[in-house]
This record gives structure tokens, sequence and C-alpha cells, in this order.
């Protein structure tokens, strides 16, 4: 029932905000004074894998990670298969920014 739920309110937010987000390049911005992580499925259509990579290189950030999820499209935290496969329980990048490791 709640895989239900989550598909419905999902298709309503999608089509409810389309017409914002569908107006937002990010490719002008290059500077983040936050980490960064990308979380890229290989089969993914609506991030597709190459310009997503291509515009992470220009991204200037206090830390960044890419992880790729190569058997997957869109959404991989849904696919617990090729998360374990890849051997990725959550990333764990290193944001010690004050020489403090934390958990992402």
């Amino acid at each position: 029932m709640d895989i239900v739920r989550f598909g419905r309110g999902n298709r309503f937010s999608l089509t409810a905000l389309r017409p914002q987000y569908s107006r937002v390049d990010l490719t002008q911005v290059r500077r983040f004074d936050v980490p960064i992580v990308f979380m890229l499925g290989r089969h993914d259509w609506h991030a597709p894998a190459v310009p997503a990579a291509r515009y992470f290189d220009t991204i200037e950030a206090p830390s960044k990670r890419l992880v790729w999820f190569e058997q997957s499209p869109a959404a991989p935290n849904d696919r617990t298969e090729d998360r374990r496969r890849q051997g990725v329980r959550h990333p764990e990048p290193d944001f010690s920014l004050d020489g403090v490791t934390r958990p992402f």
C-alpha cells in the first residue's frame, strides 16, 4: 500500500513542480560552499551519465564525490541488489573541513 501512495505522491510532485524545475539551469553554477555528492546511475534518463559527470568535473567544492551505480537507472537507492554488488551501503566521503570526519 505504501508503494502505491509513494508512486502517486511522486507523480503528483513531478507534475506540479515540472514547470519550475524544468527551467533551472545549474550548469552556470560552478562553486558550492558545501560538500557535494553525485550518485549517478549509468542508465538514468533524467540525469544522463555523461553530461552529469562532465558537470561534476567543473564543480568546485570543499569536498566532492561521484558514486557510480553501473546497473541502475534513476534512484539507485531502490536497487538493493545493485548496491550490494558494488559494496555500497551508504557513501562515507571525507567531509572533514575541521579535521573531524563525519559520516554522510
